[in-house]
């Protein structure tokens, strides 16, 4: 039922805003292990606020994206993850919650926390529930945000 809810709300604010598409790429490290993710995230470009308060941009979105585990002690099951997540930002600071999985290892809840402009630095908390894994991830990543609705002016916000 939360999955719907979110869906439903997640429809309703795309039928009335402006999309962006954004590949991106992050480096990162986890405890004696080193990984490489690569995503692609669609979205919206919101105005929140109350009639006559602006807060500011806001972004929300969906990203599907594959993890590459690098390291000595990682097992040939563990070294590859595929994740989704929702995501808000708020200009250059951001939070989602998704899951990671792969085929042989499980299904695991993801969180995240963002912030920086084409540069961002950010933290993940994977439950990975195991002595093997790191849960804390830390990482840099590059995106580049593309406006998909011919003539948008993003200096409107």
């Amino acid at each position: 039922m939360k999955k719907i809810i979110l869906l439903l709300i997640f429809m309703t604010t795309l039928s009335f805003s402006q999309y962006y598409f954004s590949p991106g790429l992050q480096i990162g490290y986890s405890k004696n292990q080193s990984f490489i993710s690569y995503q692609i995230t669609i979205g919206t470009v919101e105005p929140p606020g109350f009639p006559g308060i602006r807060l500011g941009p806001a972004f929300p979105g969906i990203t599907l994206g594959q993890r590459r585990y690098f390291g000595k002690n990682i097992p040939l099951n563990m070294k590859k993850f595929n994740y989704w997540d929702v995501q808000l930002n708020f200009f250059v600071l951001g939070f989602g919650y998704g899951r990671m999985w792969n085929k042989n290892y499980g299904n695991f809840e993801k969180y995240k926390l963002f912030g920086g402009v084409f540069l961002l630095g950010s933290y993940d908390y994977v439950n990975f529930n195991n002595e093997m894994n790191n849960n804390n991830h830390f990482g840099l990543f590059g995106v580049y945000p593309l406006m998909l609705t011919p003539g948008y002016d993003m200096m409107r916000l």
